[in-house]
């Protein structure tokens, strides 16, 4: 069985690349997926795929870094995601995070909209963060009908789940499903 890592960050380790790709290799994982937050980890997030086979790229912006662009900066990482197009294998890490006070929500949700248009034009998947706005981030999926979707490092409750399975998308299992019962349980069901 090969295991695919679909959220990583392979440039923001300390140890080298070439280094993490042979562990994957030794551990069964023959695809990770990098996927980039800003311009210059897009930019390292393809070098990395041209450099490893196993690393396949995702093009993206972290929510909270995105409200922070103007709509032309957010029009250039398009343009880069459309460049690359054949170079990519989704569009990830976008998406909600509410962590902060002032996340501006509306205006990641215009972002993450841009995105998933993009998304769509190139029928690809997207890789969605959705920290402390899980139950917004699956009313905007579903109102858009998005089909191809990721919900990194989910921490939702099981209704959420639930619409996650029956809208055909998949979630990723967050490490510390290892001490937080919550995900246990999640999983178990």
């Amino acid at each position: 069985m090969v295991f695919i890592d679909v959220h990583c960050h392979v440039d923001m380790c300390k140890d080298k690349a070439e280094n993490i790709v042979e562990r994957a290799r030794k551990s069964g994982v023959g695809i990770i997926v990098n996927n980039g937050t800003e311009r210059k980890r897009n930019i390292n997030t393809l070098e990395l795929a041209s450099k490893f086979k196993e690393i396949k790229a995702a093009l993206g912006f972290y929510p909270t870094g995105a409200v922070k662009l103007s709509d032309s900066g957010i029009d250039n990482e398009i343009e880069l995601i459309r460049k690359n197009k054949d170079k990519i294998s989704a569009i990830g890490e976008i998406g909600l995070d509410l962590k902060e006070e002032d996340s501006n929500l509306e205006r990641q949700k215009e972002v993450l909209k841009k995105f998933l248009g993009v998304a769509e034009e190139l029928d690809v998947p997207v890789i969605i963060h959705s920290r402390k706005a899980e139950e917004e981030c699956i009313e905007l999926l579903e109102k858009l009908k998005v089909k191809k979707i990721i919900m990194h490092c989910f921490s939702g409750n099981f209704k959420l789940v639930e619409r996650i399975k029956d809208n055909n998308w998949c979630f990723s299992i967050p490490a510390n499903i290892t001490f937080s019962e919550h995900f246990q349980k999640l999983v178990k069901r």
